[in-house]
């Protein structure tokens, strides 16, 4: 394969994964506004929106500090699938803990609790958006697209889910587009290290 038939299969890796992880961000979403109407009430379910405003925000604020980091700058691309999976592992982790915090009275109307748990997927996958935009600012316009195809069908697809599934299967299904994810950033990343030496 030439170097440009390479290049093009890498820059593909990278737009599925950007795919993929807006897709599952959004499922995400939208699953939590279900789990949380069920776990609190209907009237907290705005926080949702707030808290992934507010972790996507976040993210790309870290990584912009990051960005100036020796250390962090030498990680490479193969930092994207080490932020897609922790998305992935967060969002799990944050699904069963809303609902077994759901259970415990005293502490069941703590929204900080609450929101301390969902802010951090969506904080790493701000972190990892951020970087990607940054990292390849040229590509920007196709990874752009991706983001939206993803979130658009992300819309889609958790009303077909949540109406077959419980909200946490959702949410399961969630991680496993986030996971998917770190397949092909890691698959990207290894064009680069092959390409480095």
């Amino acid at each position: 394969m030439t170097k440009r038939g390479e290049e093009h299969n890498t820059m593909t890796c990278l737009t599925v994964g950007i795919f993929l992880l807006s897709l599952s961000v959004l499922t995400f979403e939208i699953t939590l506004t279900r789990l949380l109407s069920i776990v609190i009430s209907y009237h907290y379910v705005f926080a949702v929106v707030s808290l992934t405003l507010l972790g996507l925000g976040s993210g790309g604020v870290a990584v912009q500090r990051l960005a100036s980091n020796a250390y962090y700058r030498s990680l490479g691309p193969k930092v994207l699938s080490w932020w897609s999976v922790v998305v992935a592992v967060t969002m799990v982790i944050s699904a069963v803990l809303v609902v077994e915090i759901g259970t415990i009275d005293a502490v069941r109307e703590k929204l900080l609790i609450y929101a301390v748990l969902l802010f951090v997927p969506f904080f790493s996958a701000g972190c990892l958006l951020s970087d990607a935009f940054h990292r390849y600012s040229g590509y920007v316009s196709a990874l752009y697209g991706a983001d939206l195809l993803g979130a658009g069908l992300g819309c889609c697809l958790v009303v077909i889910a949540l109406s077959l599934m419980s909200s946490i299967t959702a949410a399961f299904l969630a991680a496993v587009f986030a996971s998917a994810s770190a397949v092909f950033f890691a698959a990207h990343a290894r064009y680069y290290v092959r390409h480095e030496r």
